[in-house]
């Protein structure tokens, strides 16, 4: 696939950068700036910069350093997360002109883009070269990084690196009730949200038609249960009581050679409601249209992440607590 070249200048210097999908890089042009798009399971993390602009870590490289060693670093220095199973997926070629007395790289260099997998959380992390770490879906990544002021070039990269990562990787899915592992990143969590009638609480985003548990992504190191109570209240304006873990769901991601080079996992839990304010659309900017509560007998019909294996084990479950 042809990616549009964007053009930037500096100066007096004026660059093309154009994005080269490729599972190699070529010896001959060197690298300036490497990336990488750390999973965590089938999620990302993502840095944000001075300007608010959320970006994949990566950074120059050091004198000695090779470009494995410098993203390696950079991400590290940058959101605080050790990274392995680099896969390259592509390069950013980069064809300057103009006066080039000055400038820091060659006239032509490359910028490599690789998919990795955080194998260690950094809890004493703290911001320096960046404002803020935060793990996102794929969606929301996708949608974050449509607004950064590059013509919509990452955004283009990292589209292509989910179709690179479904090609490449395969998710496993078994649900654990009333298991939740603290050797595994918990990346997502959910709340089976009940009122007074026995009802359960569901969400449905703008410009969409699909129905969903409250509940997102996990802040880093964020307590599960915190993270659902959070998400509660943010999306619905309501908040919780008598919550208890219910289960989780492990996900795998596996290579195609066989080999899990990833795991996480997603927080199910269950609570009563405790106060509910009027809900309102769109609350402090959170995507969420409509609220409703449904049966437990109509809830799987209901929501679509629920019309799978784990769904139907998390709905007996609570069939069998009723």
């Amino acid at each position: 696939m042809q990616h549009p070249s964007v053009t930037r200048t500096h100066g007096e210097v004026v660059t093309e950068y154009t994005f080269v999908e490729s599972d190699s890089l070529p010896e001959d042009i060197p690298v300036s700036t490497p990336f990488t798009f750390p999973f965590v399971g089938s999620d990302v993390v993502l840095e944000l910069d001075k300007q608010d602009w959320w970006n994949p870590p990566g950074g120059k490289l050091e004198p000695g350093e090779s470009w494995e060693q410098a993203v390696k670093r950079e991400t590290r220095e940058e959101v605080g997360v050790e990274i392995d199973q680099l896969a390259v997926i592509g390069y950013v070629l980069a064809k300057s002109s103009g006066d080039l007395s000055q400038a820091k790289f060659p006239a032509v260099t490359m910028l490599p883009f690789t998919i990795s997998f955080v194998t260690k959380i950094d809890s004493g992390w703290t911001p320096r070269e960046t404002k803020a770490r935060k793990i996102f879906t794929q969606s929301e990544a996708t949608k974050v990084l449509s607004v950064r002021p590059d013509a919509q070039q990452m955004q283009r990269i990292f589209e292509y690196a989910n179709v690179w990562w479904q090609k490449n990787y395969t998710a496993k899915f078994t649900y654990r009730p009333g298991v939740l592992d603290d050797a595994i990143p918990t990346t997502s969590s959910m709340m089976f949200c009940r009122n007074a009638a026995g009802q359960y609480c569901v969400v449905r985003e703008f410009n969409s038609s699909v129905w969903s548990l409250p509940g997102g992504a996990c802040n880093l190191l964020e307590e599960p249960l915190a993270c659902a109570k959070r998400e509660l209240y943010e999306e619905t304006q309501m908040t919780s009581k008598n919550e208890r873990l219910l289960g989780s769901v492990l996900v795998e991601m596996i290579d195609r050679s066989g080999q899990v080079v990833s795991q996480m996992q997603q927080a199910r839990y269950v609570g009563e409601v405790e106060t509910q304010a009027e809900f309102t659309p769109g609350y402090n900017g959170f995507e969420v249209e409509e609220m409703d509560f449904v049966p437990l007998t109509e809830l799987q019909a209901k929501v679509k992440q629920l019309q799978y294996d784990a769904g139907s084990q998390m709905i007996a479950q609570l069939s069998e607590a009723n």
